[in-house]
């Protein structure tokens, strides 16, 4: 069974396609933790089963897939909604 959890910051490369930007997801858990991982392990964890991942966008839950871009190269992408063209894109970055 897959574990759910919220991502709520992003760290962006700056590679010139916004749609393969992120190079880390995070967030804080319960226990008040700052946590962060790789862009890779993550779309690794999603394709075992073992996370499935989303953003909350206005009260929303917008769920994370896996995309590939023209090379075939894997990224995260969210879906959409129509105020937010990209939700992973629009969240903060990591708190300092």
């Amino acid at each position: 069974m897959s574990r759910t959890i919220q991502i709520q910051f992003v760290s962006k490369s700056a590679n010139g396609n916004a749609r393969e930007d992120i190079s880390y997801i995070g967030g804080i858990d319960p226990a008040g933790a700052k946590w962060r991982l790789s862009e890779p392990d993550a779309i690794a964890g999603i394709e075992s089963g073992d996370w499935r991942f989303y953003v909350r966008i206005d009260g929303h839950a917008v769920w994370l897939n896996i995309a590939r871009n023209p090379d075939g190269k894997k990224y995260l992408n969210a879906e959409t909604l129509a105020a937010i063209p990209d939700p992973l894109l629009s969240l903060p970055a990591f708190p300092g």
